[in-house]
């Protein structure tokens, strides 16, 4: 009797793991999840999370910001949005041709038309958004009125009218109204409040009629080197001219009479700043005067 008799025939045992049971009722599959990150790397991910949420933050707000702007106007969207050229061309247009058209009043009167009143110039000024497609532009008109057979320069008047792109094309909703002119005031006498000083204002005086006639002397009366420009001939035949104040920083404001060949006169004022140079005041620069 040999040992395999006594003790049977050996048994191989599997080496994979053993077949899982299988059982009737199905469960969810559920994803592996990725293993935990490194300690080392923990920090940086926290850091990666945190700068992405900021972002996602701003860029929500930014959207919900313009939404908000582009849902309900504001008091400054007039400002941010420029008048479309065709309303304002339209609106002088309009305004000229109102003006200028022959009318009668209630008594049969004529209340104006071709050769009464001439207009030399309109200009649309500015214009006030009423809603997407409205504007009430505000019109400046020069113009000549007939007055006993002549001529005469009217003051410079100014109208609003209410224009519209409904439709396609502008359209005026209504007659233009008259309207003052709201003035800044002018701030230069402020400014420059202190008296000019004798040897500042007479080099002052004598540059301006220099300047603007065109006078040989002028480039004594300029600091170098010389940055101003000059006129390639001389406007006025002859200029008066006056100090009107000073300020701390050197400079001067001055008025000017000045005569045209034609014996045209043009009232103007300057800005002088003043400089010192070897012991004589001089010219440094020449600006508007400031309102």
């Amino acid at each position: 009797m040999s040992l395999v008799d006594m003790l049977g025939a050996p048994v191989d045992d599997p080496t994979g793991p053993e077949p899982a049971l299988q059982h009737a009722c199905r469960v969810p599959d559920y994803e592996a999840l990725d293993p935990a990150p490194e300690p080392g790397r923990r920090g940086r991910w926290a850091m990666v999370l945190a700068a992405t949420a900021a972002l996602g933050v701003g860029v929500a707000a930014g959207w919900f910001g313009s939404g908000h702007l582009l849902s309900g106007r504001t008091p400054t969207d007039s400002d941010l949005t420029p008048m479309p050229a065709g309303i304002a061309g339209y609106a002088e247009l309009y305004v000229t041709k109102h003006l200028t058209t022959p009318g009668s009043d209630t008594d049969g009167s004529d209340t104006g038309g071709p050769g009464t009143i001439w207009v030399n110039q309109s200009a649309a000024i500015s214009g006030e958004q009423v809603d997407d497609h409205s504007w009430l532009v505000t019109v400046a008109v020069d113009s000549l009125e007939l007055v006993e057979g002549t001529y005469v320069p009217a003051e410079l008047q100014h109208f609003t009218v209410l224009t519209t792109s409904i439709g396609g094309e502008p359209t005026a909703l209504g007659l233009p109204a008259r309207v003052p002119l709201a003035r800044s005031q002018d701030q230069s006498p402020a400014l420059f409040s202190e008296p000019v000083p004798d040897d500042q204002g007479a080099t002052a005086v004598t540059f301006v009629k220099e300047y603007l006639t065109g006078g040989e002397n002028l480039s004594r009366y300029v600091a170098v080197p010389a940055g101003l420009p000059t006129f390639e001939s001389a406007p006025y035949r002859d200029a008066v001219v006056t100090p009107l104040g000073a300020n701390s920083m050197g400079m001067i404001r001055l008025s000017a009479t000045a005569i045209k060949n034609n014996g045209i006169t043009h009232h103007l004022e300057y800005v002088l700043t003043m400089a010192l140079a070897d012991g004589v005041w001089v010219v440094a620069d020449v600006d508007q005067a400031a309102g």
